[in-house]
């Protein structure tokens, strides 16, 4: 990726996101997708946290709360048909660039 127009997307490949790390969200995103609220998978990391279960995929965004943003619904809620295909897309633009 030594264009420069692509020089944003070299974050998403060094260290941070590996193949294995995608496929555990991906498992367990797949394995919520039947559970109570309180059987929820959860993953976060310093700037999302995500919460999977039988209602879809939530997502709350932790960069606008830690600037002052308060929000009393969830940023963002996905259903799994949209998220398990990018997330899937994104474990193998992590392979063939890493």
């Amino acid at each position: 990726m030594a264009d420069e127009q692509y020089y944003s997307l070299n974050r998403y490949t060094g260290l941070v996101w590996t193949p294995d790390k995608i496929q555990a969200i991906i498992s367990g995103i797949e394995n919520s997708a039947n559970s109570e609220p309180e059987d929820s998978y959860n993953w976060a990391n310093e700037d999302l946290y995500l919460k999977s279960n039988k209602y879809g995929v939530f997502f709350h965004d932790l960069i606008s709360e830690r600037m002052g943003k308060v929000s009393n619904k969830q940023d963002l809620v996905l259903d799994y048909d949209e998220l398990i295909p990018f997330l899937k897309d994104f474990k193998t633009f992590i392979e063939e660039n890493s």
